[in-house]
């Protein structure tokens, strides 16, 4: 390997380094920042939409969405007082790696 390509490897990867830190994902940080206030455990939850412990928390992560159902029934199950707009209102999340 000669020294320029030796370089063009060091700048790929300081790109791909960077790229990564400005990830950014969305999430549903209402509906997590509800969960933890009220502290309703997430099994509670995820038991009512008939989803696993982990399906329900990589539905918050936002990395799969939610049904229509499942947030209208975790809405009236547990946070009928807040608007439901707002607690499944996607929020651009700075990943931090």
């Amino acid at each position: 390997m000669t020294l320029n390509e030796i370089e063009f490897i060091f700048v790929l990867n300081k790109r791909k380094s960077v790229q990564k830190e400005r990830e950014v994902i969305e999430m549903y940080a209402n509906l997590e920042a509800e969960i933890v206030r009220k502290r309703i455990k997430r099994g509670t939850i995820a038991e009512a939409i008939g989803k696993t412990y982990n399906t329900l928390n990589l539905k918050i992560s936002g990395k799969y969405p939610f049904t229509y159902d499942e947030a209208l029934k975790i809405h009236e199950q547990f946070f009928s007082e807040y608007d439901f707009k707002q607690l499944f209102k996607k929020e651009e999340i700075q990943k931090v790696s």
